[in-house]
């Protein structure tokens, strides 16, 4: 790949013996959460029902307390929470997860951008990227997948623009609103990153 070299990977300082990944995009940055960042405006996006519409956190009121012992079950070896932040001022926007089955080397993917001001922007796509990259080319996954309502038509146009294949729909899986919908599981395989790696890459260099 041509021009500056990318960056993606940079392990900081331990936190709790835990180490602190930062992954670098163009725009965003992913970086491992930490539980002083859960503020009371991360807490406002999961009470809010325009964010959560597609979130299974909106059954329950999140507060201070519930959202840092969430954060805490996180321990970057097989599950993952990564912030997503601005990388011109470092501004938490909203955050996505990873978790490993380490005996099928697969991982389930799940996020939300909870600042509606970078909703339809490029903040998603980044997120994705820098997410593929690490899962197979730092930790050596074979599949990363993730399920969503039928509803969701960003997320799905988003994810097949990316790659991911629909590989299942399971039917009557969730309520939308006052409606019964069925579900999307969409999935990479590492072999296929291997085809848009260097086309996604560029989509992110700084």
């Amino acid at each position: 790949m041509q021009g500056k070299p990318l960056r993606l990977y940079e392990w900081l300082n331990g936190w709790k013996e835990m180490e602190i990944i930062k992954l670098t995009g163009k725009e965003y940055y992913l970086r491992t959460l930490m539980p002083d960042y859960v503020t009371d405006r991360y807490v406002n996006w999961l009470n809010d029902s325009e964010v959560t519409r597609f979130l299974e956190v909106r059954f329950e009121k999140s507060t201070l307390q519930s959202v840092r012992s969430f954060v805490e079950k996180f321990d970057n070896k097989s599950k993952y929470l990564l912030g997503i932040f601005t990388s011109n001022d470092d501004k938490h926007i909203g955050n996505i997860t990873l978790i490993i089955d380490l005996y099928h080397n697969t991982a389930y993917t799940g996020h939300f951008i909870g600042d509606k001001k970078y909703w339809g922007k490029n903040a998603y796509t980044e997120a994705i990227i820098l997410l593929l990259d690490f899962s197979f080319n730092k930790l050596g996954l074979r599949k990363v997948y993730g399920s969503t309502y039928i509803t969701n038509i960003p997320t799905i146009i988003s994810l097949k623009s990316l790659g991911f294949t629909i590989e299942g729909q399971l039917r009557e899986s969730y309520k939308d609103g006052n409606k019964v919908v069925d579900s999307l599981t969409l999935s990479m395989l590492k072999r296929e990153w291997s085809e848009y790696e260097t086309q996604l890459k560029r989509r992110i260099i700084t």
